[in-house]
């Protein structure tokens, strides 16, 4: 009995591989199968949440917690509706979603054409939603055709690592050939707008395609696009029902006789396609993979160990400084850095004075930016907070790091924060306690009182204070602040917790004294920080959509 070779495809749906319906060039199961497993790479997300004065919600049943509350409180701006109420791993928003899509879109558009793609983002404070991105993506289309169509190259460019792949624009085209119910020939014929989207992402395969090839040819291949990964192989469900690769071919190889026959033309290009373009560049992609980058960070500190570059004092936020306060190499570098920027840019604008950190340093990816967080505001103070970290435990204590910033003192304050014990909970009570004794040991004016107790953990479960009601033990501290002479004063519980992910950030139920933030990314942390540390729902949304993948976006219709 002849053996049989099985060969399989993409589905159309993107989501699984099946038996092939016609032959199929065995390198196309080797391309298939790993741009299968490109679009699946595993990335871990975290979803930005703000609530203000307001605590994190008790314990709630998966279901519950999944479901998108018909009952759902508007932020008043549905731009911040759809950033903070759409979100992954809920039951049905689209039609939460198809009705606030128009009213963002009137209240700011651009904004929302961020938001849309923030949906498909995968890094910092993107969702990584990809069925409610190509929902939005055919609502833009059919509402503002131009506005995606224009924008697909910069999707592709600017987005290609952090947010969408060329992938993204075949499938958004597969999709709409799926809705219409004539044919895919007769849609991109008698279609305007669904001809301009098509010639335009496959323009930009085109291109991208063309200049692959030529890097390829002069061993430029750290520069390849990923293209030939997303391409729909020649003679693929996908490319049947798009066409795209004939629209490719044709840009790709433009005719050449004029005495060729059409039909003849669009068979050889699409065959030239496949084996001169596509098969080289996929298998030098299948066996070389993605190469490592250096890191810009270290490179910065570097080249400023060197001499190469002037340092800049803003270029750096703090918990990327200490991550090479150790390192033998420029640890000294880190050092300078550290000094210049809570010198010539914290300390002059007089940001997070009187403030304190109370960190939860026992575990945690965020682990250095708490301890840098807790550093920096310690030696932003005046006496007697300066220099003083709170541990986030059940008997928080006031840890003091020394009042200096001299260039050798980086490593061994961080290395205090780090060796602090820390528990799973935080005894508030406890702590407005210890302050109130130091305000009252050191005859504290009320203007000298901390203003705000900044308090960073990673954990998701937490007791507000010690087991007791926050409201009851909110009054009693109040009532204990006016006795001792500070009723105004009461410092005010900034919450932040920064393992936050997958969880609906929506306001659960009113605290007194208390704002709450949840998420973690570096636009955030950065925005957090020139905010001087007033951080609200709106400055979330900007942090999230701030990056240099969104400027590029721009409203055509």
């Amino acid at each position: 009995m002849p053996s049989t070779s099985l060969k399989f495809e993409l589905d159309t749906n993107g989501a699984q591989l099946r038996p092939a319906q016609q032959p199929f060039p065995h390198y196309l199961i080797r391309l298939t199968t790993t741009r299968l497993a490109f679009q699946q790479k595993n990335t871990r997300r975290l979803v930005a949440s703000y609530t203000t004065d307001v605590a994190p919600p008790p314990p709630q049943s998966s279901a519950l917690r999944r479901s998108v509350s018909k009952r759902t409180k508007t932020l008043g701006n549905p731009c911040l509706d759809l950033f903070f109420h759409v979100l992954p791993n809920t039951r049905a928003p689209y039609k939460y979603l198809d009705q606030l899509l128009p009213l963002a879109w009137s209240h700011d558009s651009l904004t929302t054409l961020k938001l849309i793609c923030n949906l498909r983002d995968d890094y910092d404070l993107g969702k990584s939603y990809l069925q409610a991105f190509y929902r939005a993506a055919l609502w833009l289309h059919h509402n503002h055709p131009k506005t995606l169509a224009c924008n697909a190259d910069t999707i592709v460019s600017e987005f290609s690592e952090s947010v969408g792949t060329m992938n993204d624009l075949v499938e958004i085209l597969h999709r709409l050939s799926k809705k219409d119910k004539n044919n895919t020939i007769a849609m991109a014929n008698g279609n305007t707008d669904y001809r301009f989207l098509h010639d335009r992402v496959s323009d930009i395969f085109a291109d991208y395609l063309r200049e692959d090839i030529q890097n390829l040819e002069k061993q430029k291949e750290e520069i390849l696009s990923s293209a030939a990964f997303f391409c729909p192989p020649v003679g693929s469900s996908l490319d049947r029902a798009t066409l795209l690769c004939e629209s490719i071919a044709r840009k790709v190889f433009p005719i050449e006789s004029q005495g060729l026959q059409e039909a003849h033309y669009a068979d050889r290009v699409r065959d030239r396609l496949s084996k001169e373009v596509l098969v080289p560049l996929a298998e030098f992609l299948s066996s070389e993979g993605s190469q490592g980058r250096g890191c810009p960070i270290k490179k910065y500190l570097e080249d400023l160990k060197a001499s190469k570059i002037e340092l800049e004092s803003e270029a750096l936020l703090p918990h990327e400084i200490i991550g090479y306060a150790n390192d033998g190499d420029v640890g000294q570098a880190a050092e300078l850095q550290w000094k210049a920027m809570v010198e010539e840019v914290y300390l002059k604008q007089g940001k997070f004075s009187n403030c304190l950190v109370a960190c939860n340093v026992s575990s945690g990816l965020f682990k250095n930016v708490s301890v840098a967080l807790a550093v920096l505001v310690s030696q932003l103070g005046e006496e007697p907070w300066k220099g003083k970290v709170i541990n986030f435990s059940p008997e928080p204590e006031l840890h003091n790091l020394g009042d200096d910033i001299d260039n050798d003192a980086l490593m061994s304050k961080c290395a205090s924060v780090g060796r602090m014990v820390c528990g799973r909970e935080i005894d508030f009570r406890k702590v407005f306690d210890m302050i109130l004794q130091v305000a009252v040991d050191g005859n504290l004016r009320p203007d000298q009182m901390v203003k705000k107790v900044f308090v960073l953990t990673p954990r998701e479960n937490f007791d507000w204070a010690g087991g007791s009601c926050w409201e009851s033990d909110y009054e009693a501290i109040q009532s204990n602040f006016k006795e001792k002479g500070y009723g105004d004063a009461v410092p005010q519980i900034v919450f932040w917790q920064l393992d936050h992910y997958d969880r609906v950030p929506v306001p659960c139920r009113r605290r007194p004294g208390v704002a709450t933030l949840g998420g973690f990314s570096s636009n955030l942390f950065k925005s957090f920080l020139d905010k001087d540390g007033e951080v609200g729902p709106h400055h979330v949304m900007e942090a999230a959509i701030s990056g240099p993948q969104y400027q590029n976006l721009a409203v055509v219709d």
